[in-house]
């Protein structure tokens, strides 16, 4: 059995080149590592780290165990200490350069010309079309996808976003060298990676408490900005580039997360970090439309002496305040300058700040919804096209487009969640402060799921805002206020699922669905309606067992298929 302590770097696989990268990555930043100790902390504290790392790599064997047991008996706690965050260095390093292994093998098989791409949507599209579908029908195909891959809170979290961003840097370094570099380049990298590496070492790796909403928020923003956005965004062109011109490009890929909304078991969510958690996602959003926008101004200097253009353009171009005599002529750039501007106003009105490359407020509209963002840049997508010049702008502006339908002006649809106690007894003072006779904690299901059928074929309310209530009521109505107000200010896809802990009923869905209703997302009355998809988790063994029965149940009710 192998020691605990060491770092397995060989592969069944032999050497093959991901293998052979892998060792060599681990390698490079291990020594890295070793001289950052020496240079911090001098020999004798990178010699007892080797020494450690030295045993803990053999074989398992009663001579290995007892050399490990003598070098750890006679070790201080500050020692102790110390070399336990020397070995969780080490480990964390080598799975960077595992990842940044992987990611080469990935890229050279890439750039290998005519190599099929399996299970890549890409080589879906090439089945069907040898399966002999068309264009319409593939077109209805990828407007029937819908992925949306959610980010979850994990108030144990204890890695700091400082400690993240080290090793951001440090992979984004050693991807750098997986090409041949001049010697002066490669020696500049790798003084870059010892900078970073002794930063880290010198970094505290963990919280020592807690963290808190905002923290979470700002932590998985700072991770959906680095790399997921710019993943997705990469994909988006990929599939315009390769999938558009078999069938039109659906918004199929789409971004969710409970940070800010998940109130199960978590107080500190309300609906106040509701608005914190939107408005950071805009600010993350908005940023990127509106660097991508001014890209596109800086390229798209048609003049209309060269090239026409079309008439919803001159139309857009005659709306912005360009004083600019030297860009009367270029009617796309007074466009884009528009488009810009009305982003800023957008920022503004959303996250009471600018956004990139803004240095002052035009006196613009700011857009009402992300569908008029979009409609805007289909009008230049349009003049280009029909005046020959789309290939000008190369498929960002489609990729742009793509991205807006996907993200909207929220960048990531926002789940909530909360246990289906809480609705419970928010219910049960709801009914009792209307005087409506009702003890709903004291009705069995039957009673509950009739109850709430009833509350959901009218309009009514049952909550009044001449009643004060309990300090947990006022929260939940709170944030499903809150939610609303979202919508209103983002539109329908800001909010994606409302999750019900702990389900185990029909009541337990019906009842969000009631609350739900008291803030505007949920309409009753012969044509039932609502904003918010609804989704029962169920937890335990039993509850799944009986999930298909309450699903049965729920949808067999219209409400359920609106």
């Amino acid at each position: 059995m192998r020691n605990p302590l060491s770092l397995d770097l060989s592969s069944p696989e032999g050497d093959r080149p991901t293998s052979r990268h892998v060792r060599q990555n681990a390698s490079l930043l291990s020594d890295l590592l070793n001289e950052a100790i020496a240079y911090l902390d001098g020999d004798a504290a990178a010699e007892l780290v080797a020494t450690a790392r030295k045993a803990a790599s053999q074989e398992s064997s009663d001579g290995e165990a007892a050399r490990l047991d003598h070098l750890f008996a006679d070790l201080s706690s500050d020692q102790a200490i110390f070399l336990a965050r020397a070995l969780a260095s080490h480990s964390m390093l080598a799975n960077i350069g595992e990842d940044v292994a992987g990611r080469r093998r990935h890229a050279e098989a890439d750039a290998q010309p005519g190599d099929e791409r399996p299970r890549t949507l890409v080589d879906a599209v090439e089945r069907l079309i040898k399966a002999g579908k068309t264009k319409a029908e593939l077109t209805r195909v990828l407007a029937a996808m819908n992925v949306v891959p959610v980010l979850t809170a994990h108030p144990t979290e204890v890695r700091r976003r400082s400690m993240v961003d080290r090793e951001t840097e440090i992979s984004r370094l050693m991807a750098l060298r997986r090409h041949h570099l001049p010697a002066d380049l490669d020696a500049d990298i790798r003084e870059r990676l010892f900078r970073e590496i002794a930063l880290m070492w010198r970094t505290r790796l963990y919280r020592p408490e807690r963290i808190t909403v905002k923290d979470e928020i700002r932590n998985a923003l700072s991770i959906v900005r680095t790399s997921i956005l710019p993943a997705i965004i990469d994909l988006y062109g990929d599939w315009s580039r390769q999938v558009g011109e078999h069938g039109q490009m659906a918004p199929l890929l789409k971004m969710g997360s409970w940070l800010g909304g998940d109130r199960d078991g978590h107080p500190g969510v309300n609906g106040d970090t509701l608005k914190l958690a939107l408005a950071s996602q805009a600010r993350v959003i908005l940023d990127w439309y509106a660097g991508e926008v001014r890209k596109l101004w800086s390229n798209l200097a048609v003049s209309t002496a060269y090239a026409p253009v079309s008439q919803e353009v001159l139309a857009l171009a005659a709306q912005t305040s360009d004083p600019s005599v030297h860009r009367l002529d270029e009617p796309y750039r007074l466009a884009l300058e528009l488009i810009f501007d009305r982003l800023n106003a957008v920022s503004k009105k959303l996250t009471g700040s600018r956004v990139i490359f803004a240095t002052e407020d035009a006196k613009v509209e700011p857009y009402g919804h992300p569908e008029a963002f979009v409609s805007d840049l289909k009008v230049i997508i349009d003049s280009l096209g029909r005046h020959g010049g789309e290939r000008l702008v190369g498929g960002s502006l489609r990729t742009l487009v793509e991205v807006a339908q996907a993200c909207g002006f929220h960048l990531m649809s926002l789940d909530l969640r909360q246990n289906a106690d809480v609705h419970e007894r928010t219910l049960d003072e709801l009914y009792r402060r209307a005087g409506a006779g009702v003890k709903y904690l004291e009705l069995d299901e039957e009673a509950r799921s009739k109850l709430l059928i009833s509350e959901l074929s009218h309009q009514r309310p049952l909550v009044s805002p001449f009643t004060a209530y309990g300090e947990e009521t006022t929260k939940e109505l709170a944030t499903m206020e809150a939610a609303a107000q979202m919508v209103r200010d983002y539109g329908h896809g800001c909010l994606g699922a409302y999750v019900i802990s702990k389900s185990a009923t029909l009541s337990d869905i019906l009842e969000p669905l009631v609350l739900l209703k008291q803030v505007g997302l949920v309409w009753g009355g012969a044509a039932p309606r609502a904003s918010v998809k609804i989704s029962p988790l169920f937890e335990t063994i039993g509850d799944l067992e009986n999930g298909p029965r309450v699903l049965r149940q729920w949808l067999g009710l219209p409400l359920s298929r609106t």
